[in-house]
């Protein structure tokens, strides 16, 4: 009770702050812009997964038997600043207040108010940005590469960079921008490998006829260990160490308005021990099961006919020496007919927890989506599992 009393108190005095941000005075400076943006995910119904349970921050569930849950993932109001210093500079401040469950099972708005500041020098043909917090440069839909000095303090893939981490994680990104092209390097100000200018990775993206191009890289890093103070707590971090770069390439396609293919390729050798990967395989649950395998490439494909959908990935993995053994994919179709879809997803593998309990090597669903409003975030889904799971859930997206 106590929590949604907190969060309850927490909602008011976000839109509170809403409120008195979008009601500046109209008559402001046009050299200075004020921007808010609000993001959130709520989950609710009942899931049926024999076998599985949770037991961590976010949730205590036991869904062997089938159990009702609600889940409240996250929610974060944040307050953008553009202040325009000259024609060449400009300065930015973004604040941020944030509810989460954290470690210690409560709801909090510790969140460092502060998500980034910045200073932007623009003189035309280039710009150069110092980001004292960091940023995401990212190329693809599928987002294997994210060129940001703060992911070096991240953890499973989903790093709680902005809201834990007391420290700052300085980056200078060079930018040169064209009409129908963009070429970005990613500097580390830090002191990493003794050099406080250690080269991160660089993107690059071009625009020809109907599709979108962009290559990127992300250059290798030794494991750090680091100090850091949370919750006036010394505390001492290892660093995400990339062991040998990271190559992204991905193509953006439209042959029409109806007709679109979208393609993600990522090679990561990691010197050969490869890499898991870190998804939400119990679907809504907040929970980060890792893949049974390691993997080197992926290729993910997304096909948009009319109102068909085509999803591919495909996942070179390290399970033997044999090529046909070590491709793990996933398949998944769908129809949309507003404010319906239906589709049917497979996967060839099989989570740790799925082989322990049936014995499986594969998954195959079913399921139907209905949209609530205008938003597709926001709907109600049903699925069935071929291997006895099975739920109904409605989540609601704030943003």
């Amino acid at each position: 009770m106590k929590k949604w009393l907190a969060l309850t108190v927490s909602l008011l005095m976000v839109l509170t702050l809403g409120n008195m941000a979008m009601a500046q005075d109209e008559e402001e400076k046009p050299d200075k812009i004020i921007s808010t943006t609000i993001d959130g995910d709520m989950i609710m119904g009942y899931l049926h997964y024999p076998g599985y349970s949770v037991e961590n921050a976010s949730m205590d569930a036991d869904f062997d038997e089938g159990t009702f849950f609600a889940q409240f993932r996250w929610f974060n109001f944040r307050i953008l600043t553009d202040l325009t210093l000259s024609e060449e500079f400009t300065a930015g401040l973004v604040s941020q207040f944030e509810v989460y469950q954290d470690e210690d099972d409560d709801y909090e708005t510790s969140a460092s108010p502060v998500q980034n500041f910045y200073l932007k020098y623009n003189p035309g043909p280039f710009n150069v940005t110092f980001d004292a917090k960091g940023r995401d440069i990212d190329i693809g839909f599928a987002e294997y590469l994210k060129l940001n000095v703060a992911r070096r303090y991240a953890k499973d893939g989903e790093p709680p960079i902005y809201r834990r981490i007391n420290r700052f994680a300085k980056q200078m990104t060079v930018e040169v921008p064209y009409e129908n092209f963009r070429g970005v390097a990613v500097f580390s100000l830090e002191e990493t490998h003794g050099d406080p200018m250690d080269f991160v990775g660089a993107a690059f993206e071009v625009e020809f006829g109907q599709g979108k191009y962009a290559i990127g890289y992300k250059d290798e890093y030794k494991q750090e260990t680091i100090k850091s103070k949370i919750r006036d707590k010394e505390k001492s971090i290892d660093t995400s160490a990339v062991k040998s770069p990271i190559i992204v390439v991905a193509a953006d396609y439209k042959f029409s308005d109806d007709v679109r293919l979208q393609v993600d390729f990522n090679h990561r050798e990691e010197d050969g021990d490869g890499y898991t990967g870190y998804w939400r395989h119990f679907e809504p649950v907040e929970n980060y099961p890792a893949t049974p395998f390691k993997m080197t490439n992926e290729l993910w494909t997304k096909l948009t006919y009319h109102q068909y959908k085509f999803d591919v990935r495909l996942m070179k993995t390290l399970k033997s020496d044999t090529w046909k053994d070590n491709l793990a994919y996933w398949l998944d179709g769908s129809y949309y007919f507003a404010p319906f879809t239906v589709g049917v997803f497979y996967r060839n593998y099989a989570t740790e927890i799925e082989q322990k309990e049936f014995g499986d090597d594969d998954m195959l669903e079913f399921y139907a989506k209905h949209d609530l409003t205008s938003s597709w975030r926001d709907s109600l889904r049903v699925f069935y599992r071929t291997n006895g799971s099975f739920g109904a859930y409605v989540q609601l997206g704030l943003w």
